[in-house]
């Protein structure tokens, strides 16, 4: 029997064989490589959001932004609201159906004078007055 399965008839699905073998181990090895990598984001991102609110000063900070991602922040200063920007055509997506609108950018200036940008929200295409 083995002789017939070794035989010169056999060889090129013995090698294709031998290849899917190789090729499934190889995606195993894949799979739990992302898992791995997955399972060490997750474990950052909930470290991140349980540690205690950063606390901004100044508009600058230490150089470890890995240590800043995903973190809550807390910041005490003006809106600059003469050089705030409404980026126009966003696709807010809801169960409903996609809404139209714009996200407000505002600078929130620090006492020294540097400032950092905030997300103020998403404003619906209709409500695009100057009241609102």
């Amino acid at each position: 029997m083995l002789g017939l399965i070794f035989s010169r008839r056999w060889w090129l699905t013995n090698l294709l064989v031998l290849f899917g073998i190789g090729l499934t181990i190889r995606l195993g090895i894949w799979q739990v490589d992302r898992y791995l990598g997955n399972r060490a984001f997750a474990n950052h991102l909930t470290a991140m959001q349980s540690a205690v609110p950063l606390t901004l000063e100044t508009g600058l900070q230490p150089a470890g932004l890995a240590g800043m991602e995903y973190r809550a922040v807390q910041a005490t200063g003006t809106f600059d609201f003469t050089h705030q920007i409404a980026v126009k055509n966003q696709i807010w997506a809801q169960a409903w159906g996609n809404d139209t609108g714009y996200i407000l950018i505002t600078p929130l200036l620090f006492p020294d004078g540097s400032a950092v940008l905030v997300d103020r929200g998403w404003i619906p295409l209709k409500d695009n007055t100057p009241a609102t």
